[in-house]
């Protein structure tokens, strides 16, 4: 039992590491837990969760255009919690990007070799990225298939130090779950391909893991391909996102620093990765991380015509290049590094923890004097995990005291209007046929409807008592 628990760390009882593995839990704790449930659910997360109680758990699973692992998630947390809480229904998806965070520190150092400093700098990179810690504060697939996508890689790596067949054969099958459980979470688990068939010597080993993923997630593609649910669902979607209909243009590079504001985490993890990858001496390291840029590089940039935040995948062998450049720097520029990231830290707090930001990037913010502008409505900006909190509740409870009429406009977020207003559906302003309820949001989550006035003012009434400056509730003059 004990070769079976036996993983070399390599941390023994280094005092210094210990305490920078207890630093790096608690920046990624606190980033990703700390008011979890203040925002409003985006629209996509309304999407996860299960609430037609009218179709069984299986067809809203299957009736989907991504995979079944996020749905799950949340809807284990509702029969848990008996309820829709934003904070409960993103807890798993927040321990996720935390554990996400302990996993890639041991890859880096297990896997890879690298020395705790250079791992920990590594990590502090992945933790502090901006689309990492939103989405570790969302409640969608993001953290669950990478999460389980390093597990499959750690073990397989166990696996082929196993001297004992026994032990190498569990390392394998449970590598094997895990690849299927990244697949089953969503459709770019296939980038965890490239460094299960390029790090890893033992072809053989890495065709039985594969195999085994396919296997394990055919329980859910076979009857969702075979009932067409991929063609109805999905298709026309990736269509879209490929070929960039029906959106307005897609700046990648504008979206990272949406997300990363300031150019200071951009041009530290723009310098180190070059200067990482003229450094690796290893030639298999250098081609797994050199695919593992290229390939998701390609696709999203120059074939995926709106690649939106899946551009994250290119962005993890640039954390592990930036550690083999940290490496190499003496204590002098390490120590200046570090200080680096703790002004970013400080950044990501104002970002993205309620309790310091007053209005990034819905409306112009102020960082100690420094002006966070607000979105270009120019371009298709994915916005997801900021604050966002805009009364929507305390709007549900003024529409219910009225008579009822269950429909309404607003120039909100259709999807998320609809589920804080569950009972009344949305209508769209006809000369002839009026919406009896118009709810006006000063700041929407859809900014291209920013600047949106009341139509046909002269109709209506307000009905709220303006102490809530975040929304203006209209109702039709009878």
């Amino acid at each position: 039992m004990k070769e079976i628990l036996k993983f070399k760390l390599l941390i023994k009882n280094n005092f210094t590491e210990i305490f920078l593995i207890i630093l790096l839990l608690l920046i990624s704790s606190i980033i990703r837990l700390d008011d979890l449930g203040f925002s409003h659910f985006y629209g996509d997360e309304t999407k996860t969760i299960f609430i037609r109680k009218d179709q069984s758990i299986f067809d809203f699973l299957f009736d989907q255009r991504k995979v079944p692992i996020q749905f799950l998630g949340v809807w284990v947390m509702e029969k848990i919690t008996g309820g829709y809480d934003e904070f409960w229904l993103r807890f798993p998806f927040a321990i996720s990007g935390i554990l996400l965070v302990m996993c890639f520190y041991l890859f880096l150092r297990q896997v890879l070799q690298f020395s705790y400093l250079s791992t920990f700098f590594s990590s502090l990179l992945l933790t502090l990225n901006g689309i990492q810690i939103a989405f570790s504060r969302t409640a969608q697939y993001q953290m669950f298939y990478l999460l389980f996508g390093f597990i499959s890689l750690i073990l397989l790596d166990q696996a082929l130090k196993q001297t004992r067949k026994k032990y190498f054969q569990m390392y394998l099958g449970l590598s094997s779950v895990f690849l299927g459980l990244s697949f089953l979470s969503h459709y770019d688990a296939i980038f965890f391909l490239i460094p299960i068939f390029l790090l890893f010597s033992k072809r053989k080993s890495q065709i039985v893991v594969t195999l085994g993923a396919v296997i394990v997630s055919s329980i859910y593609y076979i009857p969702y391909f075979h009932s067409g649910f991929f063609q109805s669902n999905t298709f026309g979607y990736l269509l879209k996102r490929t070929t960039g209909n029906e959106y307005i243009s897609n700046y990648s590079l504008y979206t990272f620093l949406i997300y990363n504001p300031g150019y200071l985490y951009l041009i530290l993890l723009a310098v180190l990765s070059i200067i990482g990858f003229y450094l690796i001496r290893k030639k298999e390291l250098f081609q797994t991380l050199l695919v593992w840029f290229i390939v998701p590089f390609v696709i999203f940039e120059f074939v995926i015509q709106n690649p939106g935040t899946h551009t994250h995948n290119y962005l993890i062998p640039l954390f592990i290049a930036s550690g083999i450049a940290f490496q190499r720097f003496g204590w002098f520029l390490r120590s200046t590094l570090i200080g680096v990231l703790g002004v970013v830290l400080l950044i990501q707090f104002y970002v993205f923890l309620p309790r310091f930001n007053d209005g990034y990037p819905f409306q112009n913010g102020n960082l100690g004097g420094f002006e966070m502008k607000t979105i270009d409505t120019r371009y298709h900006v994915p916005i997801y995990g900021f604050v966002y909190e805009r009364g929507w509740k305390e709007i549900a409870e003024i529409m219910k005291q009225e008579k009822r009429v269950p429909n309404f406009s607003t120039n909100d977020n259709k999807v998320v209007s609809e589920f804080y207003l569950h009972g009344y559906f949305y209508q769209e302003f006809y000369k002839d046929k009026l919406p009896f309820y118009y709810v006006y949001i000063k700041n929407p989550q859809t900014q291209k409807f920013l600047n949106e006035t009341l139509e046909y003012p002269g109709f209506y009434e307000r009905i709220d008592e303006g102490k809530n400056p975040n929304f203006e509730i209209y109702k039709l003059k009878q």
